[in-house]
């Protein structure tokens, strides 16, 4: 556990074990490129880059929030679902209010907070498990939000809004992946060089032996959930910039594809051990094979059914690696 002086331990197998998962991802993103260059001509193209970078944007932000949760032995079926609400909000507050630009950044993220909470209250006090709390809080947003739509989408008509999340760029570099490699940077902090990212992983990997270290559980899970619903705010931003409005009914799959980026990345789903790195590497592994089989003119279903057999050798591979 600790030492003496409070700073947690560095345990030398788990770092290792942790190097050689990122390695492994990374094996499989390079081979991916690898394959989707030879296939098509296209793929190596920077333009296709700046793509992929776009687009798995809002997939990475929300993947590194589910890693804090999925770290603790914990799971959110929410995140699409306050993902949508949020981003009606913001055309809600932007365009039929006509707020401010920041007043409306920080309300929005306050809600995906409190959205977050009311999951982590079901999850901490009330004794639901995270796969039933979250199942409900899924339902209950989603239909919050196309209650105050009927449906429809809603506009969002700010410029400055629209540049910042989604069509700027600075030096060539799209403002959604600029935005992505800040957060990257500061979840990688969070959880790896601070106090509280090592209890997320302590109240994962052994809640008893956390619990005689003096880490507060409750507390722990409460703050990881409430920063799940920030982060599924601001990949609303990304997506609802990029669309131009506010949807009821995007990121029906969100959830989804943040658990597989982080499987990919090499979190263990049992909890106890989790990397930010991997899960950016599983969030492009994502990318690459969405953008790749869209360049290879691949059917809806084809992606899925190719996305699902990588997910399952990364699964094998990960049970096989921590076994050994």
């Amino acid at each position: 556990m600790n030492n003496i002086s409070g700073k947690p331990r560095i345990n030398y197998k788990t770092a290792a074990l942790d190097i050689f998962i990122n390695l492994r991802s990374l094996i499989i993103l390079v081979l991916l490129g690898v394959l989707f260059s030879i296939l098509s001509p296209y793929f190596l193209q920077a333009r296709n880059f700046a793509n992929i970078g776009t687009q798995i944007a809002a997939i990475a932000i929300g993947a590194f929030g589910m890693t804090f949760i999925i770290t603790t032995a914990g799971i959110d079926l929410s995140v699409g679902s306050i993902l949508a609400l949020t981003s009606i909000f913001t055309g809600i507050f932007l365009s039929t209010y006509g707020w401010g630009l920041v007043p409306t950044i920080i309300v929005i993220l306050v809600a995906g907070a409190l959205m977050g909470l009311v999951n982590g209250v079901g999850v901490v006090y009330l004794r639901i498990e995270p796969l039933l709390m979250t199942l409900a809080t899924m339902f209950i947003y989603r239909g919050i939000s196309l209650l105050l739509t009927g449906g429809r989408p809603v506009p969002i008509n700010s410029e400055t809004f629209k540049i910042i999340f989604a069509e700027g760029s600075v030096i060539g570099i799209p403002s959604p992946v600029i935005i992505t490699a800040v957060l990257l940077l500061f979840c990688w902090f969070l959880f790896s060089k601070t106090i509280f990212g090592y209890n997320i992983r302590a109240v994962g990997g052994n809640p008893e032996a956390a619990r005689v270290a003096g880490i507060n559980i409750s507390v722990t899970k409460m703050i990881a959930y409430v920063f799940m619903g920030i982060m599924a705010a601001a990949a609303g931003f990304i997506i609802s910039g990029r669309l131009a409005h506010g949807i009821p009914t995007i990121g029906e799959t969100f959830a989804l594809d943040t658990i597989a980026a982080v499987i990919l990345g090499g979190t263990a789903l049992a909890g106890g051990r989790g990397t930010i790195m991997g899960t950016i590497v599983g969030a492009m592994i994502m990318g690459v094979l969405n953008n790749g089989m869209t360049l290879l003119g691949a059917q809806y279903y084809t992606e899925l059914i190719v996305k699902g057999i990588v997910i399952c050798v990364a699964v094998v591979i990960d049970n096989f690696t921590r076994r050994k």
